[in-house]
């Protein structure tokens, strides 16, 4: 049966994609080298370009206050990771690539997990809403939703895209979480079968005042 994509574009710096399938723990994702929360550097959850440009019908893109993605090889790169992924050599001094506040807000009492170890399994300290979390950037994370009041017994597998900080958005980083939320009407879109993508937006440092 073809599923219903639902599009809901909020922001950039943070992408999160809910399925209402269940993930296997041993997945073939693969980490950053060193890193935990395990990580796969791939650029696969924020919609099309033409869509973040034009994400509806007279709706034109979101205007000169954003900034497009870097490149997340070249954030890696830039951070001293190499292709290598697991057991690949460590950036010079052992320097970890920049992190993301990552805000969970509402549902009260949710309980967030992700992986910690290459073999998965969602082996975190949960983390229970509202809470926050440093995310390595420029990476994508599996994570497990369990505990979400109202949904009882359902337990959902989004994945989370962290994209690399730009020079126009570092200002706005250092001071601010980007923020993770679940609505009642997204979680009904996932429970019926749905796909439900949402994008975070960040406000380059000439309209921070605005934002």
């Amino acid at each position: 049966m073809l599923k219903r994509r639902v599009q809901r574009l909020v922001g950039m710096s943070l992408a999160a994609t809910l399925a209402g399938c269940h993930i296997p723990a041993n997945s073939p994702f693969t980490g950053l080298a060193q890193l935990r929360p395990v990580a796969t550097p791939h650029t696969n959850v924020l919609p099309p370009a033409a869509m973040l440009q034009h994400p509806g019908p007279g709706v034109e893109g979101p205007g000169p206050g954003i900034i497009a993605p870097a490149s997340y090889e070249a954030s890696i790169e830039a951070s001293g990771y190499g292709p290598g992924g697991m057991g690949g050599p460590v950036g010079m001094g052992g320097v970890l690539p920049p992190t993301s506040q990552i805000g969970f807000i509402g549902k009260d009492g949710m309980q967030v997990r992700w992986d910690t170890t290459p073999g998965g399994g969602f082996d975190s300290t949960p983390l229970v809403t509202p809470g926050r979390y440093d995310f390595p950037q420029g990476a994508i994370y599996r994570l497990k939703l369990t505990d979400i009041e109202g949904y009882e017994g359902v337990e959902l597998y989004p994945s989370l895209e962290v994209a690399p900080v730009t020079p126009r958005t570092a200002a706005y980083l250092a001071h601010n979480a980007v923020p993770f939320q679940l609505t009642n009407e997204d979680l009904d879109q996932v429970t019926t079968g749905n796909f439900v993508t949402k994008v975070v937006y960040l406000p380059d440092a000439e309209y921070q005042e605005l934002a």
